[in-house]
């Protein structure tokens, strides 16, 4: 199985995420670590961090519980196209929008599967 490693040389693992060799990028805040291989990535990414927070607090407020705990999130390098999809504690995207809100849309889209009871999160289905 493929492990990524950060440069704390922490490990998270998963079966779909293919890197060989790369750099990578890191930005954690308040139980968010987002990883990403793009140095021009870092504006919106800082963004992207901060509107997390505010996606979270909304569903906590909606559901009035917090299925969302720390999460990892992940932007795989351009030439990976495969969309996005959230497992335990992870999120992984193919590509970054040049449309910001396009993005936190997607971004909210695989949040929410953790407030999906039952939902089965080992599939590409949605």
């Amino acid at each position: 199985m493929p492990v990524l490693h950060d440069q704390t040389s922490k490990t998270f693992k998963d079966c779909n995420i293919i890197l060989v060799c790369q750099d990578t990028y890191h930005i954690e805040n308040d139980g968010i670590q987002l990883y990403y291989f793009e140095p021009h990535y870092q504006v919106k990414m800082e963004k992207f961090i901060q509107k997390y927070a505010a996606i979270r607090q909304y569903y906590l407020q909606l559901y009035s519980r917090n299925a969302i705990e720390d999460t990892t999130i992940v932007f795989l390098p351009e030439k990976y196209q495969i969309g996005g999809y959230k497992r335990d504690h992870l999120i992984v995207f193919s590509e970054l929008s040049q449309n910001i809100d396009e993005e936190l849309h997607r971004l909210a889209h695989e949040m929410a599967h953790a407030y999906a009871c039952g939902a089965n999160t080992q599939s590409w289905e949605d």
